[in-house]
C-alpha cells in the first residue's frame, strides 16, 4: 500500500487520536471488519463521535447482535457473515447460477446469471417475467464485453447471458431473538 501512496496508519481505531490521524473527521465512510464484534462496534461508534455524518459499516459475526446493534445504536449498517450467506446458500439450493441472495419482507430474492436458451429466445423481458417469474435485468451478447440494462420490451437472444432476479415468498418467517 505504501508504494501506491496510500497512507497506512497503525493504531487502535477506537481512540480519537488514531481516528484523527486516519482522517476520520472528514471521512465519508468507515468499514470496520476485525474478527472481534466488540472492536468493530467500538470503532463504528468512535468515528461517529468524531464525525456524525460518516457512514459506518461494521461486521458483527453474531446475526442477532448485528440486527440489534443496527436498530439500537448509531451504526448505519451492521452485517454478519451468516446473515449475508444464509439466503445465498438457500437460493443456490433452489436455483442454478445464483450470484447473491437476500431476504426482503419474507421474500427470498436471488440474483442469478444464466444463458438464454431456446425457451426464452425471442421473448421480451416482460414476457419472461410473466411466464417464469424471472425478471431479466441485464444482458450481454456472446460478442459483447459488458452487460447492458434490459427494458421490459427488449427481446432476449439465444446464447446471450442475462443477470436476472428470482424471488420466492417464504412460507415461514425467519427466526428472530
Amino acid at each position: 500500500m505504501r508504494a501506491a501512496t496510500i497512507p497506512v496508519i497503525i493504531g487502535d481505531a477506537r481512540l480519537a487520536d488514531t481516528l484523527e490521524r486516519a482522517g476520520g473527521g472528514r471521512a465519508r465512510a468507515l468499514v470496520a471488519v476485525t474478527p472481534d464484534d466488540a472492536t468493530n462496534l467500538a470503532v463504528g461508534l468512535a468515528v461517529k463521535q468524531v464525525n456524525p455524518k460518516v457512514r459506518t459499516v461494521v461486521q458483527l459475526l453474531e446475526p442477532n447482535f448485528a440486527r440489534k446493534a443496527q436498530s439500537a445504536l448509531d451504526v448505519d449498517v451492521s452485517l454478519s457473515a451468516p446473515f449475508i450467506a444464509g439466503p445465498t446458500f438457500a437460493a443456490a439450493a433452489l436455483y442454478p447460477g445464483v450470484l447473491h441472495a437476500f431476504i426482503q419482507d419474507r421474500w427470498l430474492c436471488a440474483l442469478v446469471s444464466q444463458v438464454v436458451g431456446p425457451d426464452m429466445a425471442g421473448l421480451t423481458a416482460h414476457q419472461v417475467n410473466e411466464g417464469d417469474g424471472l425478471l431479466p435485468l441485464l444482458a450481454k451478447s456472446a460478442s459483447a464485453s459488458h452487460f447492458a440494462p434490459l427494458g421490459a420490451g427488449d427481446l432476449l437472444t439465444e446464447g446471450s447471458r442475462i443477470i436476472a432476479l428470482r424471488s420466492r415468498r417464504q412460507s415461514v418467517a425467519p427466526a428472530r431473538s
